[in-house]
């Protein structure tokens, strides 16, 4: 995700000449945050990053999250087959769960299905065709949707927690050998520059329309990812503020449940 903003100031006079260093920031409050917003957000902040949430956190993913998106990507794989989803895991098929797993993938089919028909919509809407442009409000609209359907597709997990309590595999190991690690990687050691420069030529980037923001506007770019092995395109959201003249661009790269389609 990038983030292009100026710095919000504070009203406290500055330490030094320096107008990022040289603030006092103890008593900074982003702009357009109430005293209660700020409060909750404060009291959590102390709650929350403590010692014990960690452990608390680390006893939750290991135990729930990590197994119920092993079931999750099994699922996204077997189409709506219990046998494929059983092999997937693997584990087996638990006696008198086939007929409850056949129900749980029907759903989860209907939930990707509709999902994935959103992302075709919004790819229309976003990077179609300029010459059949659509107004914000249909904008605003295919995105809340789009959010609202990768939502429900996520949240289908916690539909798996019946099957949690029978050692479900919690990581599907795939893990290369030497050798092949050697035949990608091996090169480097004689030359290193071509895994660290820029692709030649650069890829082609492509920029959707924009949504209205609350400080600015959003938007998307994409470009084919110039590693052969991966072959996927590369997205990454784009908040920008208004009446700013070359802002600073600042990069966000970050883990699960940061990003909105989380």
């Amino acid at each position: 995700m990038l983030k292009r903003a100026k710095p919000s100031v504070p009203d406290q006079a500055p330490l030094s000449t320096d107008p990022w260093l040289g603030q006092d920031w103890s008593g900074y409050r982003p702009a357009g945050r109430s005293d209660m917003e700020t409060f909750v957000r404060g009291t959590a902040g102390v709650l929350l990053a403590r010692p014990w949430f960690d452990r608390m956190a680390e006893r939750v993913l290991a135990r729930y999250f990590f197994s119920l998106s092993r079931l999750w990507a099994a699922a996204s794989t077997a189409s709506g087959s219990p046998e494929k989803f059983f092999a997937s895991i693997p584990m087996s098929a638990l006696y008198g769960s086939r007929d409850r797993v056949l129900r749980t993938l029907a759903r989860f089919e209907r939930a990707r299905s509709k999902s994935a028909a959103m992302d075709g919509e919004w790819d229309r809407v976003f990077f179609g065709k300029r010459k059949k442009d659509v107004g914000v409000d249909k904008r605003l609209a295919t995105e809340a949707a789009r959010l609202e359907l990768r939502h429900d597709l996520g949240a289908m997990r916690r539909e798996f927690l019946f099957l949690t309590w029978n050692g479900v595999p919690r990581v599907k190991y795939d893990m290369p050998t030497p050798e092949q690690v050697e035949a990608v990687y091996g090169p480097a050691l004689k030359d290193f520059q071509p895994f660290v420069a820029a692709p030649e030529p650069m890829p082609k980037v492509s920029v959707s329309r924009r949504l209205p923001a609350t400080s600015g506007t959003d938007y998307w770019i994409r470009f084919a990812s110039p590693s052969k092995r991966l072959g996927d395109t590369v997205y990454a959201r784009v908040h920008e503020p208004e009446g700013v003249d070359n802002p600073p661009t600042i990069i966000f790269g970050h883990g699960v449940c940061v990003e909105f389609d989380h």
